[in-house]
């Protein structure tokens, strides 16, 4: 038993702390009365914060040993992803109630036996009653038993009907725990897609604009090339055209020059 342990009450235990019996110290009965069937060994130290772990251990050890407890089950250590949300098989509480109302025969049987023994010693001590007192003896002893056997019986059905109630209980909350997890789990797988859709449209924006970008960088730097070529372009045939026309100034104005000189000197000679 570790502190992961669940532990339920049996027939016994409920008749116990009910009041239909009264076999447990108040201690004992104060540790058995917080046995719901769903709180853990150590959710029951924490609510009985006065005792220590040994103490409560050993507490419960005698309520198991002595029949008013059982383990009902150990809750897991872990939960891998894997087996977090699978469908895990309830436990028979059929089985729990019979061996809870044997428990309760058999009880209601050593009450009965004990019952007649009592009766037998009352009737042993005495010195050869009457027959009319030990009928009187023997009626009263049997109305008693008859009397505490249906208390017992009636103990027994409330008894049942409460751990048939628990474990309808434990059986709801378990429901809604599974529930609640396969929720959770559904939700974290819906975040980290839609986490994960998100981070890709913001990706292909990213590398669009990129793109995008790039494409007007070369498209300003082919432009700004094609201006310069162009405006060089018509920077040389500017240069060249008004050298052609310095060049033409040039031999109009010497052959200007030699026709002067020359016609000089045809008049020189006349």
């Amino acid at each position: 038993m570790d502190r992961k342990t669940v532990l339920t009450k049996t027939a016994k235990g409920l008749m116990e702390v009910t009041g239909r019996t009264s076999l447990l110290p108040r201690e004992l009965r104060n540790v058995l009365s917080h046995v719901d069937g769903k709180a853990t060994v150590g959710d029951l130290q924490r609510k009985l914060d006065g005792l220590s772990e040994a103490k409560l251990q050993q507490m419960l050890v005698r309520l198991i040993r002595e029949g008013f407890v059982r383990e009902f089950v150990s809750a897991p250590h872990s939960v891998s992803p894997s087996s977090q949300f699978s469908t895990r098989q309830d436990p028979d509480f059929s089985d729990l109630l019979k061996h809870d109302k044997a428990e309760a025969e058999r009880l209601q049987a050593a009450e009965a036996a004990l019952v007649g023994a009592m009766v037998r010693a009352r009737a042993q001590t005495g010195a050869n009653p009457p027959a009319a007192d030990t009928a009187r003896h023997e009626a009263e002893a049997r109305r008693e038993a008859e009397a505490r056997a249906e208390a017992e019986e009636r103990a027994r059905r409330e008894a049942e009907e409460q751990l048939r109630r628990e474990a309808e209980e434990r059986a709801r909350w378990e429901a809604e725990e599974r529930a609640r997890r396969e929720a959770e789990e559904r939700a974290r797988r819906e975040a980290e897609e839609q986490a994960r859709r998100e981070a890709e449209e913001r990706a292909r924006r990213e590398a669009e604009e990129k793109a995008r970008r790039e494409a007007e960088e070369r498209a300003r730097r082919e432009a700004e090339e094609r201006a310069r070529r162009e405006a060089e372009e018509r920077a040389r045939r500017e240069a060249e055209e008004s050298a052609r026309r310095e060049a033409e100034e040039r031999a109009k104005r010497e052959a200007e020059e030699k026709a002067r000189r020359e016609a000089e000197e045809r008049a020189r000679r006349e």
